[in-house]
């Protein structure tokens, strides 16, 4: 934050207004607002110090040293302060000093050399336009004192005291007696005018105003962000930052956003539950990077996720952290269709022996489908429909004899054995080779299988990962 100088030049080239200029910490210029200073011009430089310019916890305070003082918000970089003096009719003129900020921002403002010999100090609050009025300035006249709340040079101080002030830096708010008073004056009838010729110990100079000592520096700030976050496609993760340092009553505000690369396919997004607060929510979406279908892109894609920290009167702060979004490498299964239950097993007292005598519970139940991927997955239902393909193929379909109860039976039916113990290691001889046999069709049958699926499938969207790509030849089923 710069207050510019003002440099006269030529008598006739007038004078450029005092500027403040709003910079970010890399130098680069934010902004630049004129100030509605009457004179137009700043009165420190060089080895003066006048005490041009006041830091307060929201403004910047202005005066010109004569007839006015302004106060620039830096929350809004908008004028909210814009004191004049009253006109000055004869010389030399009242001087007026930045005597300090208090509470909410008040302007403590002084101005010293009134023709009656008072002093006068006044209590400015921002946010009213036509200051002085009775609702932004509370006055107090000091009767025959000077107010000094900075080296200022001028007719109103002795030589004794400028060169006293300018010699050891001294910082004060002094009560000076003009030299025809004869004598201390008093504030209130409490404080007497100090010594001019007596140095201060340092314990009694004024304390800083307490906005500086309760604000907070840019340093003193820590910002942290959560670490990566993987997740599935469809899925939900979790992002929070965490920020200490600032003023509890003036809170920062937040505001989350993401990036992709930028040649990436299927529509990269993030959609964040709470944009603007600390904490929120992503979904998980995943994107093609490289933008290839066939051969497919990667099974991983990473979102850079951004959090921009808004402190009041600093510049924002940036914060970043990585969310991977992950595809299993098979989206579905069809497990084979499931024989259960045991056929009935009878004795025939002709013959003397025990025989299969009919199905008993040997059931086929429809093939159990498992999907990989989260319900919530772009992929879910181009994964289901796949999967029941191929439920469809055991029931009605190109697998539809296979694993049967009839076929099963066919086996079974001319077992016979003099005892039920016999019987049953001879049935259970025969239901593992005909298992067996029927899963060497459905190996012989399985690349067909997968392509009339992926006839399907490949025609859901998202046409990313999941597609045939001219394959023949798939691996056997799990």
């Amino acid at each position: 934050m710069l207050v510019t100088w003002v440099y006269e030049g030529q008598p006739s080239a007038g004078l450029a207004p005092v500027e403040v200029t709003r910079m970010s910490s890399s130098g680069q210029i934010l902004g630049r607002y004129a100030l509605p200073l009457a004179r137009q011009r700043l009165g420190s430089y060089f080895s003066d110090n006048d005490g041009d310019a006041l830091l307060g916890a929201q403004h910047l305070f202005v005066t010109d040293e004569r007839d006015s003082a302004v106060g620039f918000n830096l929350s809004t970089s908008t004028i909210d302060l814009n004191w004049q003096a009253p006109s000055c009719g004869g010389f030399p003129c009242p001087l007026i000093s930045l005597a300090g900020v208090a509470a909410g921002d008040q302007l403590i403002l002084e101005q010293t050399g009134n023709g009656d010999g008072s002093s006068t100090l006044l209590a400015l609050t921002p946010g009213t336009s036509g200051c002085p009025t009775p609702f932004c300035a509370t006055a107090a006249s000091v009767p025959n004192a000077t107010l000094s709340g900075f080296d200022f040079s001028g007719t109103v101080f002795s030589p004794t005291f400028e060169t006293f002030l300018f010699t050891d830096d001294f910082f004060c708010m002094c009560v000076i007696p003009p030299s025809a008073s004869g004598g201390g004056a008093t504030i209130g009838g409490a404080v007497s005018a100090p010594d001019a010729n007596v140095t201060p110990a340092p314990d009694l100079l004024p304390p800083w105003p307490e906005q500086a000592m309760d604000g907070k520096r840019e340093s003193s700030v820590k910002i942290t962000i959560s670490p990566v976050q993987t997740i599935q496609d469809g899925d939900t993760a979790s992002f929070s930052v965490s920020v200490t340092g600032t003023d509890p009553n003036d809170p920062p505000t937040y505001q989350w956003s993401f990036s992709a690369p930028k040649s990436a396919g299927n529509n990269p997004n993030v959609n964040f539950t709470d944009p603007t607060s600390a904490s929120t929510k992503t979904d998980g979406h995943w994107f093609a990077y490289p933008n290839e279908t066939c051969p497919s892109a990667p099974a991983s894609s990473a979102y850079d996720i951004r959090v921009s920290v808004m402190i009041p009167n600093s510049a924002p702060k940036n914060k970043k952290s990585k969310l991977t979004i992950n595809l299993p490498m098979v989206g579905g299964s069809t497990s084979n269709a499931l024989l259960s239950g045991i056929p009935d097993f009878s004795f025939d007292s002709t013959r003397m022996v025990y025989f299969v005598s009919g199905p008993g519970t040997l059931a086929r139940a429809t093939p159990p489908v498992t999907i990989f991927l989260a319900p919530a997955s772009q992929f879910y239902n181009k994964s289901a429909q796949h999967e029941n393909v191929h439920v469809q193929q055991y029931l009605t379909g190109m697998l539809s004899d296979l694993y049967t109860v009839s076929g099963l039976m066919a086996v079974l039916s001319p077992l016979t054995d003099p005892t039920s113990d016999g019987l049953t290691s001879k049935y259970v001889a025969a239901a593992t080779a005909y298992l067996t046999s029927q899963k060497a069709l459905l190996v012989a049958r399985h690349d067909a299988a997968e392509i009339e699926a992926y006839n399907v499938s490949d025609l859901i969207a998202p046409q990313y990962f999941y597609q045939r790509c001219g394959v023949t030849h798939f691996p056997l089923p799990q």
